[in-house]
């Protein structure tokens, strides 16, 4: 398998999905400021803010660094429009090169925000990418990223079908897994099966209740999906001992993780996108 790298959600990915859906639900009035500020705590003890520029610092009134999440609740409230963006190489969903963007791809997220206003401005955009630096602790960096067109968000019906043929195809790479003989997988099913409770169980994403059935139907598929792709990638350094099998692994690795990478998007953007709409 080509050397590659994937960081599985953790702290930072937590609660920039516990920022996004609990701020839409704020927004459109369905639950208080204190739900957003414990689904935050629940990601992590600290959160620390900082601007990368200042054209992000003055248009979301930052100073030079905060602690807490009151500037968070702030961002949200004063924003028309927020989407969970998780660009790729090969998908910056709309971002330009910028220093966003290299962050971005590094963690695997951002959450961009439209402030209110911003639609005479040509749609500039503001992003915040979040890291996890200790167990309990994520720092947020905004970022101005120019002009970003908000993305009409894609048919949850379509991704949960695509979702279906990943699963059968992520059960096929577990298979090959347990089977292969190296020193890598040398430890068992049992034991391959264990590692994988732990990495799905690391890669959750908590939402707000209430969440639809089918969002979180997608959310918990893609998060074992994504399991198994990590498990993949951290316990074999190739698929097979031909150059053809390696080439089919990589394929096949890549496609789930794209898979994976628009279903979780797609559905955390449902549910900010439906509690938008209550607000028109």
């Amino acid at each position: 398998m080509t050397e590659t790298t994937h960081q599985p959600p953790t702290g930072s990915l937590r609660a920039l999905t516990s920022l996004a859906t609990w701020g839409a639900l704020w927004r459109s009035g369905q639950c208080a400021p204190d739900d957003i500020v414990d689904a935050l705590s629940d990601a992590a003890d600290s959160h620390r803010i900082t601007a990368a520029d200042p054209a992000a610092a003055q248009a979301l009134s930052l100073g030079a660094a905060e602690t807490g999440t009151g500037s968070l609740l702030r961002m949200i409230r004063n924003s028309r429009c927020i989407r969970l963006l998780m660009p790729s190489p090969g998908d910056t969903c709309g971002i330009v090169a910028s220093p966003a963007l290299r962050g971005a791809l590094d963690t695997g997220e951002i959450l961009v925000l439209w402030p209110r206003g911003s639609e005479t401005d040509g749609d500039e955009a503001y992003g915040l990418v979040a890291r996890t630096v200790a167990t309990d602790t994520v720092t947020w960096t905004a970022h101005h990223l120019g002009r970003v067109v908000p993305r009409p968000v894609e048919s949850l019906a379509s991704v949960e079908y695509d979702l279906r043929q990943g699963i059968r195809s992520a059960a096929e790479l577990f298979t090959q897994l347990g089977s292969m003989d190296t020193p890598a997988s040398a430890a068992g099913a049992p034991d391959l099966r264990t590692r994988l409770t732990e990495l799905t169980a690391r890669s959750h994403i908590d939402l707000p209740p209430h969440t639809s059935e089918r969002v979180i139907r997608v959310i918990d598929q893609a998060t074992q999906v994504a399991a198994i792709v990590d498990l993949v990638l951290e316990r074999t350094p190739a698929f097979g001992l031909t150059s053809g099998a390696q080439s089919s692994g990589d394929h096949a690795v890549e496609r789930l993780r794209s898979l994976t990478r628009m279903a979780r998007m797609t559905a955390v953007n449902t549910i900010i996108s439906e509690s938008e709409q209550s607000l028109h």
